[in-house]
Parts: C-alpha cells; structure tokens; sequence
C-alpha cells in the first residue's frame, strides 16, 4: 500500500483573523500500509480547547481504494496433445484466485475463471470474475493402408494399416 500520509488540522470559524496555533493537536488513524480496501477514520487523540472558543471536531478520513492487478492470466495458444499434463494460462500474476480446468492433459476445450482479490481490481478497474477459455488440439495420427503386388489370379493378400505419430510410444 501507499505510505502512511502526514495528517493535518484545518480550523475554520477564526474571529477577527485570529492566529491559528502552530502545534496542531495529536490525530490518529489505523490506516497502515497494509490495510485492506476501506475508509478509515482520522481522529483527534484529545480535542483541542481554545479560551474563547467551543471546539467541534470533524473526522477526516483515509480512503483505500483498490491496487490493479499488475499481470492478468494469459491463455496459451496452440496446445497439441502430448500425453503430459499442459496448462492453459502463462502467469496469473498475485492477487488473482482462479477457478475451474487450469491444466488439463486429453484434447478437448477447457475454460477457468480469474478473480481478483478483494484489494484489488483488473487493469479496467473492475472487479468482476473474467472467464478465459482455452484448448488442446488432438495430436496428428497417419493411418496407412498396406499396398500390395499380386499377378492376376493370386489369393487376396492381408491388408493392413500402419499407423505414425503415436504420443509417447503408445
């Protein structure tokens, strides 16, 4: 988060310019570089008192408003079957919780959903859930037919297929 701020005193209400003090009163917040999205009060330790005058104290406040999500999910393109487990997404990046098939290791389509987390915001400012689809395309498969000679009146030979580019020996 951003570093804590240096919080300061406005007096209004001064009769006839009087001067304002120059030790302002002690104000207080429990706003830290690591609290979460809200707003925080700024208040007085004790309320400053003034011979001639009756002091209201107004709050100020501290607003945290969403970080952006520095690396959204990115779907990897051109997946071939290889009989591994592959994933769908390079980097999702920190503060994104995702949901659904992030890897798979069959051909087929798969989908997961990205969210950020409640501290923070996609790059558009919003903060929906955002759905990515993603595939792996079957792998090629060469079936051949066996080609065979014969002289007329020969038996009918046994045919045959031959198949090339089996994943993984299979």
């Amino acid at each position: 988060g951003d570093a804590v701020p240096t919080y300061t005193v406005t007096y209004t209400g001064w009769v006839n310019g009087a001067e304002i003090p120059t030790t302002a009163p002690g104000l207080v917040c429990t706003y830290t570089t690591t609290s979460n999205v809200g707003t925080y009060d700024v208040t007085f330790q004790t309320t400053p008192v003034f011979a001639n005058y009756t002091v209201t104290t107004v709050k100020g406040t501290v607003t945290v408003n969403r970080a952006k999500v520095a690396v959204e999910p990115t779907v990897v393109s051109g997946l071939v079957y290889t009989g591994s487990e592959q994933n769908g997404y390079t980097s999702a990046g920190t503060y994104v919780t995702l949901s659904g098939t992030t890897s798979a290791t069959n051909a087929g389509s798969y989908s997961f959903t990205a969210t950020p987390d409640a501290n923070h915001a996609w790059s558009d400012g919003t903060t929906d859930a955002k759905t990515y689809t993603w595939s792996i395309a079957k792998a090629p498969l060469t079936a051949t037919a066996s080609s065979h000679t014969v002289t007329y009146g020969d038996a009918v030979p046994t045919y045959t297929v031959t198949y090339t580019g089996w994943v993984n020996g299979a």
